[in-house]
């Protein structure tokens, strides 16, 4: 039976549930940039999946996107990485289907 409990603050609970998560799911590296998962499915950080509009808007918001702008302009750009988020990729490996989202995504930031 476990009797000693250690009290923790909200911060250091979320910062050891996140380290955990990358420890299980990561093998230990957080993935800071987008990659295609072993599903096919556009993901980020330890398995945030890109094509849901939820977690898409939470993660381009944490990049400083506005994404309830009104502009025109800035829902145009935010149209064409949504775009980009949910293609395909297709590639003999891993890394090739890395490559050509974080191609397309780039693609679409310029624009």
């Amino acid at each position: 039976m476990i009797s000693n409990f250690t009290e923790l603050s909200e911060t250091e609970y979320s910062d050891r549930r996140f380290n955990i998560l990358v420890d299980v799911e990561e093998n230990g590296d957080a993935k800071e940039l987008p990659y295609v998962d072993s599903q096919g499915i556009p993901t980020i950080g330890v398995g945030f999946d890109l094509t849901v509009g939820s977690v898409r808007d939470e993660v381009l918001k944490a990049f400083g996107f506005d994404v309830n702008s009104e502009n025109e302009h800035e829902q145009e750009y935010l149209q064409q990485i949504e775009t980009a988020l949910s293609q395909r990729y297709e590639g003999d490996t891993q890394a090739e289907k890395n490559d050509l989202l974080q191609s397309a995504l780039k693609r679409a930031v310029k624009s």
